[in-house]
């Protein structure tokens, strides 16, 4: 007998969507933006050392039939370089503003480049690991849904 590990993929908002298409995307290839705001959410799960999955948010869970003992689950968002990208472009663009309203180039440009370096402090989008250990027969249910800055949160239901 074995262990079972099973994985619920919540959708993301339309916020978090947002975030996820390229600014540029959004200007340039508009049909394209809007495809991937419609498109169901995606993640990216591995259960200890194994090869990362693509997973589609779905109201069924995901199950990993696994041996019992100690098991890491990784999770990651496969959007979260762009979602760094589009929180860079809106920091600088907004530091720069608030540079210009100052009268000047230079404080313009010191706007825009600590904007930016503001913004990217602020996303925190690393893989979320969860450590757990189980038993035979054991079944684990964990849901997962993405944050605004790509940070996937993850909880036992």
């Amino acid at each position: 007998m074995s262990a079972k590990i099973m994985l619920i993929v919540k959708d993301s908002s339309y916020l978090n969507k947002q975030y996820s298409v390229s600014v540029w995307d959004k200007m340039l290839h508009p049909i394209k933006s809007e495809k991937a705001m419609r498109a169901k959410y995606q993640l990216l799960a591995a259960v200890d050392e194994e090869e990362p999955q693509l997973f589609e948010a779905s109201k069924t869970a995901y199950e990993f039939t696994v041996d019992a003992g100690h098991h890491t689950l990784t999770v990651m968002d496969p959007q979260k370089d762009t979602r760094q990208k589009n929180f860079k472009a809106v920091g600088g663009m907004t530091g720069a503003m608030f540079g210009f309203a100052q009268g000047n180039m230079a404080s313009t440009l010191i706007g825009a480049s600590s904007g930016s370096d503001l913004a990217s402090d602020l996303v925190n989008a690393g893989a979320s690991c969860m450590e757990f250990d189980l038993q035979e027969g054991d079944v684990i249910k964990i849901q997962c849904h993405a944050g605004i800055g790509g940070k996937v949160s993850m909880k036992i239901v």
